[in-house]
């Protein structure tokens, strides 16, 4: 222990065995122990240190006791290393100031469903304090009457399967319930024998009311979303038959009085039919946008490639008009609804073209893996967008032209955000004025 043999401690001082900080009171101490004769255990109420041969310390239990011999009060000294025990002490103390810390409810029974540990929280989350608690049984302790039958289907489940994880309404000590997650294990000792089970404990009261409020809200947003979508079909319906009425009559009008009405009336007359079809343009657009929503959303593997090939198709008279030049690389197949991804691309592609610059509509189309997604890219070489003016042309009637240069509702680029966001992902504008414009798009693969 000290590194001496007997042979070289015979008739030395005790005092080589110990730091000479400890000189003075070993000083004092051993004479009032010959006085009294009485034994005395040092160690139990203050660290000792023992000093080894190579000047190294360690902490040391010291038990005294004296004895007669000779007619001399003589005696004995029994010292114990304790350096494990003061490392395990330690890390005991370690472990349990992090098991303190943590903001959960920390509870250890023993195979009688007995606490032998109640966490400093747990006090706080139950309402009993520690010294209340050990020596009673968990389940009539935090149990409430309707769930003690589940509680100790929990205490079986974790001693045939190791662990239970889930909610439980826990009992406080004023008799109100909450709702906790809990985690429950077998807890063992140092030689893996199960000596009982260790529960952790969360309260989720705020998640539990705050996934009531999203049920609530998300059926009111359903409801809400239902409302507006019945009332822009019915207002959509009811608006395009008089404004049929308006145009028709407004067009006998100037048919059978043309020879009397003067350049004036027949403008006027003008003014009215081209708001009348625009109106009714702005009508038809409202009811698109509203049955990306309302419409069934039935997705199913598409081939991007088979789309394409479809809405060049049934725009060939209007591209060959404009002149506009189309490639694509190869696209791939994702999930989606084949009919709103053709609306998306035939939006996004007539835009390009109607959005020209100087030289003939160029117009390139591409995909890329990014991450979860496919990143589409729709690439022309139009006028361009300013940069602050990216996000407000995604919302319904917005536009950045006059109208009688280049006609439309406002609406299509609406409806594409609608379609992307209903497939999970996002649209977006990369652009600058003069140099063209590249709108991107993700899908989920």
């Amino acid at each position: 222990m000290f590194g001496y043999s007997a042979k070289e401690m015979m008739e030395k001082d005790l005092k080589r065995l110990m730091p000479q900080r400890y000189w003075e009171s070993h000083k004092k101490a051993v004479p009032n122990l010959l006085s009294t004769g009485q034994p005395k255990h040092i160690g139990s109420t203050r660290e000792l240190v023992g000093l080894r041969r190579d000047r190294s310390e360690f902490p040391m239990e010291l038990a005294l006791s004296s004895w007669k011999g000779d007619g001399q009060v003589r005696f004995t000294g029994i010292i114990r290393d304790i350096t494990e025990h003061k490392r395990a002490k330690e890390e005991l103390a370690f472990q349990a100031s992090i098991l303190e810390q943590v903001h959960n409810g920390v509870i250890a029974v023993d195979l009688n469903d007995k606490i032998i540990y109640w966490s400093n929280y747990s006090e706080e989350l139950y309402q009993w304090k520690s010294e209340e608690v050990i020596g009673k049984n968990i389940v009539e302790l935090l149990a409430p009457e309707a769930m003690k039958s589940l509680a100790t289907n929990i205490s079986s489940t974790v001693f045939r399967e190791g662990h239970w994880e889930g909610e439980f309404n826990v009992k406080r000590k004023d008799g109100s319930t909450i709702p906790a997650l809990i985690l429950s294990t077998i807890l063992k000792d140092v030689n893996g024998k199960k000596i009982g089970r260790l529960g952790i404990s969360a309260d989720i009261t705020e998640r539990k009311q705050a996934e009531k409020d999203l049920q609530y809200n998300a059926a009111e947003l359903a409801r809400s979303n239902r409302e507006l979508q019945q009332f822009a079909h019915a207002i959509s319906h009811d608006l395009q038959e008089p404004l049929r009425t308006m145009s028709s009559y407004v067009q006998l009008l100037a048919d059978r009085y043309k020879e009397q009405l003067d350049a004036k009336a027949h403008m006027y007359i003008g003014y009215i039919v081209e708001g009348a079809t625009r109106m009714n343009a702005q009508i038809r657009g409202i009811l698109s946008l509203s049955k990306v929503t309302s419409e069934a959303h039935k997705l199913a593997p598409t081939n991007c490639e088979d789309v394409l090939r479809n809405i060049q198709v049934g725009l060939q008279v209007y591209i060959k008009e404009q002149q506009a030049q189309i490639t694509i690389d190869p696209l791939p197949t994702v999930r989606a609804n084949s009919a709103q991804l053709g609306q998306l691309f035939q939006n996004l592609i007539v835009n390009a073209i109607k959005f020209r610059g100087e030289e003939p509509p160029r117009v390139h189309i591409s995909a890329r893996e990014k991450d979860e997604n496919w990143l589409f890219s729709i690439r022309d070489n139009g006028m361009g967008i300013e940069p602050e003016h990216g996000e407000r042309i995604f919302e319904i009637f917005q536009r950045l032209v006059p109208r009688e240069k280049y006609p439309g509702t406002g609406i299509g680029l609406s409806i594409c955000k609608r379609i992307v966001e209903r497939h999970g992902g996002k649209i977006w504008v990369e652009s600058t004025p003069g140099n063209g414009s590249t709108f991107c798009f993700t899908i989920d693969k």
